[in-house]
């Protein structure tokens, strides 16, 4: 990269955090309008700055900035803007909860159970049966906290077995096709109860559902039903509407054998056991909740159970004397920009609620007349829908900080279940795949040099199809289960 692009790379960056600053100081003088007072004025400025930064300048330092903002704006100093948001319980339970899932990523758990599936013989010879497997693998090993590794490890095997079998990778549209549903199913693991972002958008959707608790076993169930319908359906797309060959992807004697020799550390045999029981006491506690063992363990909540299977590693010694579990390595691994990021957002999102703003009202109030004619269940319809799409381009937390304490309320007064609006919104918001600037993990699908701009396209595209289509077209079922 030569200097002058440096320099020009700097100039846009300082120009546009000039803009964010700037978009604080005017939006917060203009004269209110439609019922926001004067105090909300100073917030709406605020929000949007900051949605400012956080789109074009950078997820990280504009969240810490926020504090200031918030004292500039009267809202809280900055040692109660960190109170508010560091300190605030659900950004303390997602820590653990990143610890958590990073744990099960340093323990080695998913490769363990890749290496067990890619190992039989019974795929030797069944091209469509090992990719439609290879697919639902992913999302087992995604609710297993995967991430980044199932995808990589996913992708490594697709390129082996096209090279074992002298198919081109490149310019190849089933090999993409397959590339990019990978990196769409390592995201399921957002059904599960233990997941941060079942609580961070459960706790905006919580500011307009009045506190209604968070339905996370019923959120698990629907996840589970929409999460294999989702690779049931793009399979079957993939080969009977876009008429894909997957008959390259051949498993070999070679292959079969060289996984199968791969093997497992106790540690790796401890953790999926313990992890089998972790989600067993989940499930089964939620419908034996008299019972004196599971009333103890619910009483624990998914974050004191996380950190009963952390400390088990944690304290485990190996023979060199060191721990299994290094808690140092889980702590660095956390992101921490998402939980800056939450403790910004969490106090924004309660100021955009409060009533001394006026926002929340003046936007219901413009709202509702228009979609209260709408009735509940399309009312759901549209909002999924209009979230799916504004995820492609927004970040999904800004999209749930703003519009869940909006639209929650108005749902309510319909006398619609605001539990499968929860649900049908996150699904969708997690569903950003349709441009490289929508998910975390699209860029990795738009710079893949296997995948390529067009069928990263055009799988991003239909996979959106696919999951409003479930999304919409299962709300009875929503309703039923929530």
């Amino acid at each position: 990269m030569t200097e002058t692009v440096v320099k020009n790379q700097n100039l846009k960056k300082y120009i546009n955090i000039v803009i964010m600053f700037a978009l604080y100081f005017v939006v917060s003088v203009l004269p209110p309008f439609g019922g926001i007072t004067e105090y909300g004025m100073k917030i709406l400025g605020v929000t949007v700055a900051l949605l400012w930064g956080w789109i074009v300048v950078d997820m990280l330092w504009p969240s810490l900035f926020a504090f200031i903002l918030f004292h500039l704006a009267g809202y809280l100093t900055v040692s109660e803007g960190i109170v508010a948001g560091i300190g605030n319980p659900t950004v303390l339970q997602n820590i653990i909860l990143l610890a958590f899932a990073a744990t099960l990523s340093q323990i080695g758990v998913s490769d363990f159970i890749a290496s067990w599936i890619v190992s039989k013989k019974v795929f030797i010879g069944k091209p469509m049966l090992l990719v439609t497997v290879l697919m639902y693998t992913v999302m087992l090993l995604s609710l297993l906290g995967g991430g980044l590794a199932v995808i990589f490890l996913t992708w490594d095997l697709l390129r082996k077995i096209c090279e074992a079998n002298n198919v081109s990778t490149q310019n190849n549209l089933a090999l993409g096709f397959l590339m990019s549903l990978a990196v769409y199913n390592s995201m399921l693991g957002f059904i599960l109860p233990w997941q941060p972002l079942v609580y961070v958008f459960g706790a905006l959707w919580q500011q307009g559902a009045g506190g209604i608790a968070i339905p996370t076993m019923g959120f698990f169930y629907c996840g589970m039903i929409f999460s294999i319908l989702s690779i049931a359906l793009m399979m079957l797309v993939g080969k009977f509407v876009l008429r894909l060959d997957f008959s390259g992807f051949l498993i070999t004697e070679e292959i079969c054998s060289q996984y199968a020799k791969v093997k497992s550390t106790i540690y790796q045999k401890v953790g999926l056991i313990l992890l089998v029981v972790y989600i067993f006491v989940l499930l089964i506690g939620n419908f034996l909740k008299n019972n004196p063992f599971f009333a103890f363990t619910n009483g624990l909540t998914v974050v004191g159970l996380s950190i009963l299977y952390i400390t088990v590693f944690a304290i485990w010694q190996k023979e060199d004397g060191k721990p299994v579990l290094d808690v140092g390595k889980v702590l660095r691994d956390t992101p921490w920009s998402i939980i800056l990021l939450l403790s910004a957002v969490l106090p924004l999102s309660a100021a955009l609620q409060s009533q001394d703003t006026g926002i929340v009202s003046a936007v219901v109030g413009a709202m509702y007349p228009v979609v209260s004619k709408l009735g509940p269940t399309m009312f759901i319809v549209v909002c999924t829908c209009l979230l799916c799409v504004l995820t492609q381009v927004l970040p999904n937390m800004i999209c749930a900080a703003f519009f869940f304490p909006v639209l929650t309320p108005i749902l309510i007064q319909m006398g619609g279940n605001p539990a499968v609006f929860l649900f049908t919104a996150t699904a969708a918001l997690m569903s950003a795949y349709g441009s490289p600037s929508g998910n975390m993990y699209a860029p990795l699908v738009f710079g893949s040099a296997e995948i390529g701009k067009k069928a990263g396209y055009l799988t991003g595209w239909v996979y959106v199809a696919v999951v409003l289509v479930i999304l919409c077209g299962l709300i009875p079922l929503w309703n039923i289960i929530m």
